[in-house]
C-alpha cells in the first residue's frame, strides 16, 4: 500500500483533473461567462467545458470524507454515482478506492439519460425520495434484485 504522502498527492492530482482546475478548464454554462473562474468551479457554479465534473471542489472534498470515512470505519458496500453527467464522482471515488489498494469494491454509475422525472409522475413511494433532492432512479444489486431506496421492487421503474 502506498504511504499517506503519496495517497495524498495522487488524491489531489485526481480530484484536480476531475474538476479541470489543473488547466483551468473555461465554463460553458450560458450564465456564466465562457472562462475559469475558480470562486465558481470550487463551488460547483459552473458547467466545465472538458472535466470530468461540474459538482465543485467543495462537493468533491466533501466526497472524499464520505469515501474515506467508509473505509476507516469499514462499511462493506459498493460506491454508486446516481445522475453522473460525465462521471466524474464515479471516476474520483475509485481512484480512493485504487490509492488505498482496495480491490473488492465496485465503484457503479447510473443515469437516465433522461433528465430528473417530474415527481408528479413518480409512484408515491418513490416521491420522498425526489423531494430530499435524491436521485429517484432505480438499482439492481449483484442479486439481480431491483431497489428503489430500501424498496425493493417486482420490476424496475425505469
Amino acid at each position: 500500500m502506498p504511504n499517506d504522502s503519496n495517497r495524498d498527492l495522487y488524491i489531489d492530482l485526481m480530484e484536480r483533473c476531475i474538476l479541470g482546475l489543473i488547466y483551468e478548464d473555461p465554463a460553458q454554462d450560458p450564465w456564466s461567462p465562457h472562462v475559469f473562474d475558480l470562486a465558481k468551479r470550487t463551488r460547483g457554479l459552473d458547467w466545465p467545458l472538458r472535466a470530468h465534473s461540474m459538482i465543485g471542489k467543495l462537493r468533491m472534498d466533501n466526497l472524499k470524507a464520505a469515501t474515506e470515512h467508509v473505509i476507516s470505519t469499514n462499511i462493506p458496500g459498493d460506491f454508486i454515482e446516481t445522475g453522473a453527467w460525465r462521471g466524474g464522482a464515479c471516476i474520483f471515488m475509485r481512484s480512493i478506492l485504487k490509492a488505498y489498494a482496495i480491490t473488492d469494491r465496485i465503484v457503479w454509475v447510473a443515469d437516465s439519460f433522461k433528465g430528473i422525472t417530474p415527481s408528479r409522475s413518480l409512484p408515491s413511494h418513490l416521491k420522498r425520495f425526489k423531494e430530499t433532492s435524491l436521485n429517484t432512479g432505480c438499482l439492481m444489486n449483484r442479486s439481480g434484485s431491483w431497489w428503489a431506496g430500501s424498496k425493493k421492487l417486482s420490476q424496475p421503474h425505469l
